[in-house]
């Protein structure tokens, strides 16, 4: 539309695009046709920093705004746009600018499948002046998680219990003071690739009193208080969540034990079978009946077919004397159980319809999950409720944003979230002085933080070992068709025969991968500039039940060299070296083994439950 072109161009004389190596073909195309007519037009961008390839984001486009917006000369011709290279970092100490290099030096490199490299050269990282030299340590680890030690074999130490000393050492140093010259706790982040790493180094963070900041909607929604909250929302906004009631149910709470769930269980598929053969209303309606098995055959399991909603028995919950085909009853304590959880469940529903933060607020209440983290021994109230008060903020966030709020929607919008390996934004996030975050590395960007640690640096981890190209599935969009194609490996797929179409994808695959391992590169060095003063980077042999150790990342690997050359200011915390990993996974030698249902209370139940009388007497 012209006159709207005309409108917004009259609105800016002067336009200023930055972090635009975040940009995609489609916005290259929207600014060159409003503002590509002469005027002036800067981008500011590191196409180093180019890491949102998975929501259309190109490192090319920096290349391509030399076209795009051109210098008009006065003799009417035209010209590429100059460069000016922005080389010093003021953030940086010269030894984590040492780490910056490493890993992004192979991107100067022209990728063999581009035919032009579009890209200019990004020279190195320079330190800003007088720049103090910082501290680089390096970790590789026999186990993700420390094992303990037996008769024959000593104790292994862990990743992420290794990481969690380093941290609990860097937040008691002070690197800068405010305007008083006061000591300013230090601020520290760990970034991880994917929010699997998150559990096993919160774990051993709150294991030594330090508080922790879970960023980002996705790594939020494993939180154990924050499951918790989520089971009750689905069981109140879906009566097919069984898998929900069933946390509810086993957990610390109400510690419905086995025998009493396999009896729910059949409870629920009577209630099933009740109503496929129901003849009438009065006869759905008489659910007490005697349970029968299906058509004639004596069943002694039932058939996961006939799986009925355990949300649906809990709220029509059996008489005392009923007895399943199985042979199966719920006990007179479990029914009890059952009975207050049904009431509560009944009350709750009543909230349903009201504002989304009010309903978490009493579900909240309700299932004393308030007075649960404020009981939380040496931390302050502020920190318990830290990811409480964070999941109500997404909730407020939804709520504003959304066309459509009520639980459904807004429980749908969750799931998008924990599927999405980044999760969706909630806030602006800012460092904090007062709690470790842990985060993701995408959703650092932007960030900085005093000390940084970077943990599960192995190959297959980070670099990540998946590959988008279009040809394994539906998931994206030919490349041919992107705008951004010249920058992308292209598959020559008409071939004479079946056999050079197969070759002339594996050659494709191969391209593909790398242009994906570029892409780690580039997350990698976002990574590593997040640090100011300390940069931690670790990597473990053995973990997540693997059957086999998994080598070191190239870009950890490149750093070890860089050390052991003399490199200032890098530091070894421990380092397993290939050959000496075992063949066998050690924490597979350490059975874990726990009681269930689980009693919160413990050896301090008869103390407790004493104590509470006298309170109620």
């Amino acid at each position: 539309i012209p006159e709207a072109v005309e409108r917004e161009r009259a609105k800016y004389k002067v336009v200023l695009l930055d972090e635009f190596q975040d940009t995609s073909h489609a916005q290259m195309v929207l600014f060159s046709q409003l503002f590509g007519d002469g005027r002036a037009v800067t981008a500011v961008g590191d196409p180093h920093q180019s890491i949102y390839g998975f929501r259309g984001a190109s490192a090319g486009q920096l290349g391509t705004f030399r076209d795009q917006f051109p210098l008009f000369l006065p003799d009417g011709s035209r010209a590429l746009a100059p460069v000016a290279n922005l080389s010093v970092a003021w953030r940086n100490s010269t030894s984590i600018l040492a780490t910056a290099n490493t890993v992004s030096a192979p991107l100067n490199t022209t990728a063999p499948w581009l035919k032009h490299q579009r890209l200019p050269h990004v020279p190195e990282l320079q330190a800003k002046p007088q720049a103090p030299l910082g501290e680089v340590y390096l970790g590789r680890y026999l186990a993700d998680v420390s094992v303990p030690g037996t008769e024959d074999a000593e104790d292994i130490p862990g990743e992420a219990d290794a990481v969690a000393d380093q941290v609990l050492r860097h937040r008691r140093r002070r690197f800068e003071t405010d305007d008083a010259g006061k000591d300013l706790q230090p601020t520290v982040a760990v970034l991880c690739r994917g929010r699997k790493q998150f559990g096993p180094i919160r774990e051993a963070l709150e294991a030594r009193g330090i508080p922790v900041q879970i960023v980002g909607l996705g790594g939020l929604l494993s939180t154990p208080e924050v499951v918790d909250l989520l089971a009750v929302l689905r069981v109140l906004g879906d009566p097919g969540r069984s898998d929900s009631m069933l946390r509810i149910l086993a957990g610390a709470r109400w510690r419905i034990g086995p025998a009493d769930l396999m009896a729910l269980a059949d409870w629920s598929r009577h209630l099933v079978r009740v109503r496929e053969r129901a003849m009438s209303v009065a006869d759905a309606a008489d659910v007490h009946r005697p349970d029968e098995a299906p058509d004639g055959e004596t069943v002694v399991e039932a058939d996961m077919a006939e799986a009925g909603s355990l949300v649906e028995a809990v709220d029509a919950l059996p008489r005392p004397d009923w007895v399943s085909n199985a042979g199966r009853s719920i006990s007179p304590e479990g029914l009890r159980r059952l009975t207050v959880l049904r009431d509560e469940l009944r009350d709750l529903r009543s909230y349903v319809g009201e504002d989304l933060t009010t309903l978490i607020g009493e579900v909240e209440r309700r299932i004393l999950l308030d007075i649960e983290v404020a009981a939380k021994p040496g931390v302050t109230i502020h920190e318990s409720r830290r990811n409480l008060d964070a999941f109500v903020d997404a909730a407020a966030t939804f709520s504003a944003s959304s066309d459509r709020v009520d639980l459904m929607a807004f429980l749908a919008w969750l799931e998008a979230a924990n599927e999405e390996e980044n999760g969706l934004p909630v806030t602006q996030l800012e460092a904090s002085r007062d709690a470790v975050q842990l985060l993701t590395v995408h959703a650092s960007k932007g960030l900085e933080w005093d000390v940084v640690v970077v943990p599960g640096l192995n190959e297959g981890q980070f670099p990540n070992d998946r590959d988008s190209r279009w040809s394994s599935g539906e998931g994206a969009i030919p490349w041919p068709l992107r705008g951004d194609a010249p920058d992308l490996p292209q598959w020559d797929w008409e071939q004479e025969d079946q056999k050079g179409w197969v070759d002339s994808e594996k050659a494709f695959s191969e391209d593909a991968r790398g242009h994906a391992e570029r892409e780690e590169r580039r997350l990698a060095y976002v990574a590593f500039t997040r640090a100011k003063y300390v940069l931690i980077c670790t990597s473990s042999a053995w973990g997540g039940g693997r059957s086999k150790p998994t080598a070191v990342s190239r870009y950890l690997q490149d750093l070890y060299d860089l050390g052991k050359d003399g490199a200032p200011g890098f530091h070894l915390l421990s380092w397993v070296d290939e050959g000496n990993e075992g063949t066998t996974n050690p924490a597979n030698a350490d059975v874990q083994r726990r009681s269930w249902p689980i009693d919160p209370l413990g050896e301090r139940r008869a103390d407790m439950q004493a104590a509470a009388t006298a309170v109620l007497d």
